[in-house]
């Protein structure tokens, strides 16, 4: 018996990394080790260091099939089957992956006035769309853009070519607060 696989029993400050009660495959580090750290191919499919007591080892039998040529003595690795439920999100990281559509919140007054939205730092910057944060779910923009005042919009951008550009046209604040309803208070007190 060889563990080569451990099951996460904790994922406290890793939720989208880990998943409770999922075995992963580790790779040997012995410096981690020693820090009593594991290194583990994550939900990301890259391996990451962890702590070690978020993790249990569990046995795999050893099947005596050889890799390589005869003589070399090395057992092959053994692969736990997919399960449907992994391999459709699997096929929907590989869709999101290659799509170079991506949202912006954006807040628009002129063509030269245009304020990007940075979630990280929870401010805005002007005239700046690299500096501002880009999202590669809609849904997940649309639910930002809620929490945030009126005069914001999601605008696609593409990713392309390694280059960033706008693919949804200027809209401005003046065409938009036309459609808009206008609140009874002022936003900017």
């Amino acid at each position: 018996m060889n563990p080569r696989r451990f099951v996460c029993v904790e994922n406290t400050g890793y939720e989208s990394s880990l998943e409770l009660g999922k075995a992963y495959r580790v790779i040997a580090d012995r410096k981690a080790s020693r820090r009593k750290l594991v290194r583990v191919i994550d939900e990301s499919g890259e391996g990451y260091l962890y702590p070690a007591s978020y993790f249990e080892a569990i046995e795999t039998q050893d099947t005596g099939r050889q890799e390589g040529g005869a003589g070399k003595g090395r057992v092959a690795d053994e692969e736990m089957p997919l399960s449907p439920e992994m391999i459709k999100e699997l096929q929907r990281r590989m869709r999101a992956a290659r799509n170079p559509i991506r949202y912006m919140l954006v807040s628009e007054f002129t063509r030269r006035f245009i304020l990007y939205y940075d979630v990280t730092t929870d401010t805005y910057v002007m005239n700046n769309p690299r500096l501002g944060t880009l999202f590669k779910r809609r849904e997940a923009a649309e639910s930002v853009r809620k929490l945030l005042s009126r005069g914001v919009a999601v605008v696609r951008f593409t990713t392309q070519g390694g280059k960033l550009k706008r693919l949804s046209p200027f809209v401005g604040f003046a065409r938009r607060s036309r459609t808009m309803a206008l609140p009874l208070e002022s936003p900017w007190k």
